[in-house]
């Protein structure tokens, strides 16, 4: 099994913080570039904030999600740069496609989420509800949320542009894997010396 599922079009949110990135960038370039052309030099804040911003803008794009993969055994999950995530089929408690889980609000003060998207940490959580879910979210549109329950502990949450297309995709993959777990450990009990049965032993007579 080899099949590959793009990530949704970005909401709101993520729109909002990507342009505001991209115009606040755009407006310091300007301040660097307008004295340049008139033969000053620019001021030394203007180009140090315009060549973070730029770093900000790049670093986020190259870990923003493009797609996932789903394998035999795995969950890849593909950035536009390099540096996979790998989850195990094996680690999936439960999946569901839940639409209405709410927005992804960033857990530090200074965090890059939805700038491109989310790659990392999240709190996920309705603007009236005081209760809220800690995910790792990989994705670009809360309403095209697929919830991942770990047995390894945090959600996992993702965004696929056909959610219901790669929650049965998984549900499949996951119940082919624990089927051939649930054989493997069934040829390994026959198998195994104690299990097999032992001839009772003949007495000698005198």
């Amino acid at each position: 099994m080899d099949k590959t599922f793009r990530v949704a079009p970005p909401g709101t949110m993520a729109l909002v913080w990507t342009f505001g990135f991209i115009f606040i960038l755009a407006f310091y370039v300007v301040l660097v570039v307008v004295p340049v052309l008139n033969g000053a030099a620019p001021s030394t804040v203007d180009v140090g904030l315009a060549v973070l911003l730029a770093v900000l803008i790049a670093y986020a794009w190259v870990r923003s999600v493009r797609r996932y993969r789903l394998t035999t055994d795995k969950l890849v999950i593909e950035r536009a740069g390099p540096g996979r995530v790998h989850i195990s089929l094996d680690n999936i408690e439960s999946v569901e496609f839940n639409p209405d889980l709410g927005s992804f609000y960033n857990l530090r003060p200074l965090g890059l989420g939805g700038l491109f998207g989310w790659a990392g940490e999240a709190r996920v959580r309705k603007p009236t509800d005081v209760h809220s879910l800690e995910a790792t979210v990989y994705g670009t549109n809360p309403g095209k949320s697929v919830l991942l329950r770990m047995k390894s502990g945090r959600p996992v949450i993702l965004t696929p542009d056909d959610p219901q297309a790669l929650v049965n995709s998984i549900r499949e993959a996951t119940g082919m894997v624990r089927a051939q777990a649930r054989f493997s450990g069934k040829q390994a009990s026959l198998s195994s010396p104690g299990r097999r049965g032992k001839k009772p032993a003949s007495r000698s007579r005198k």
